[in-house]
């Protein structure tokens, strides 16, 4: 996925929150009519840090979205945008979700870049019943689909590109290939979905 392509989906993805957001709040509306309810999206990006490539162009999606519509006046609410970076590390990932539900009451996380991040968080926004965005591609994020109720994704998975991938490979009579990947949630899920598809593309 191209980089204009990517900060296209997320902002698609964040764009289709605003329906979703006027119900996630609808039942916590200020006593003053004349009050606009608040929906605070929480966005945890790996603006620093090895994933920092991919993190960059994420927060600038994030900003444009942020730009775009914290003015609009003819929406049902306000929205309020709130950015963090991870450094691309899982684990700072977790607590800044923490930080997100409990301290800034967000209604919606986007987060996370990498998949060893997004995986780490899936138990956080479980727990608190928050909708979650992710930014990487594995597939192992959104599936199982019953064990991930909350949470969704935008990129392209994993699946799919091996999937191409492989038939292309099919039909050119390679029988052989190799795999290299990291050592981490998103290399094992590559690693993984690759065994899978081969079983059923490479026969």
């Amino acid at each position: 996925m191209t980089t204009t392509a990517k900060c296209a989906s997320i902002a698609f993805g964040l764009s289709t929150l605003l329906t979703a957001g006027a119900i996630a709040i609808f039942d916590h509306r200020p006593a003053n009519a004349l009050e606009k309810p608040e929906l605070r999206i929480a966005a945890i990006i790996a603006v620093t840090g090895p994933a920092s490539a991919l993190g960059a162009p994420e927060r600038n999606a994030v900003d444009l979205f942020d730009k775009t519509w914290s003015n609009r006046e003819d929406l049902p609410f306000r929205i309020k945008v709130i950015s963090y970076d991870d450094g691309s590390d899982p684990t700072k990932s977790v607590s800044l979700a923490r930080k997100a539900i409990e301290e800034d009451k967000a209604h919606v996380v986007v987060c996370c870049t990498t998949t060893p991040s997004s995986m780490a968080i899936i138990d956080t926004v479980n727990a608190a019943k928050i909708t979650m965005i992710s930014m990487a591609s594995s597939a192992t994020i959104v599936e199982p689909a019953s064990a991930r109720p909350f949470t969704f994704k935008t990129p392209t998975s994993d699946k799919l590109m091996l999937q191409r991938t492989l038939d292309y490979m099919k039909r050119q009579g390679i029988k052989k290939i190799g795999f290299f990947g990291l050592e981490d949630a998103y290399g094992e899920g590559g690693l993984k979905e690759l065994q899978n598809v081969g079983r059923r593309q490479m026969i």
